[in-house]
């Protein structure tokens, strides 16, 4: 290995390591400040890392808009036998790495420190109150297959709602924005 091999593997090497400590940073106080489960860390981890690698590095989400539609709330009402795992963890995460979420969920959103907005997505037009261009990001992540989700649309509900994401996101992403966790249907 020549000296300049062993320089970039020492850069990257050291990235990763602050990353790394970034990220477990993050996850502790959020652990902390929300008594969050060590199984929802251990999820919530990866996906942070994720972000990371292949949407927008996590030194440069300062200041950035990320819009996580269907992002959690503290008011779900489905079957599941750990209903915190539908609070906005990843909303939480974002904003303690600096960035600037935007979460819009059916449920109670009103104790967050972040922009939060009460919205019924699976009303037409739900998104139009939002500006054009103001994203740097969009998360649409395990929207569609919601338990709640499942049980207040019909097939053609459900299709007619995804039509509507695909549209908006092209409206609602700055140039150059990401669409982050794009849902298997995706078709952008």
């Amino acid at each position: 290995m020549t000296e300049k091999q062993r320089n970039s593997e020492e850069k990257r090497h050291s990235r990763d390591l602050e990353r790394h400590l970034e990220i477990t940073d993050v996850l502790k106080k959020i652990k902390t400040d929300y008594s969050m489960d060590p199984a929802l860390e251990e999820e919530l981890y990866p996906l942070i890392e994720r972000i990371d690698r292949s949407y927008i590095p996590i030194n440069e989400l300062p200041g950035k808009r990320i819009l996580d539609l269907g992002a959690g709330s503290t008011s779900y009402s489905g079957d599941s036998a750990t209903p915190r795992e539908y609070e906005p963890w990843l909303s939480r995460a974002l904003y303690e790495l600096g960035a600037q979420p935007v979460a819009v969920d059916i449920g109670d959103l009103s104790q967050e420190k972040f922009e939060h907005h009460k919205v019924d997505l699976s009303k037409p037009g739900a998104l139009n109150f939002m500006p054009s261009e103001s994203f740097d990001g969009i998360i649409i992540r395990g929207l569609i297959t919601s338990p709640l989700l499942q049980r207040m649309l019909d097939k053609p509900g459900i299709e007619r709602m995804k039509q509507e994401f695909l549209e908006q996101t092209k409206r609602l992403l700055k140039p150059g924005g990401k669409e982050i966790f794009k849902e298997r249907w995706w078709k952008f």
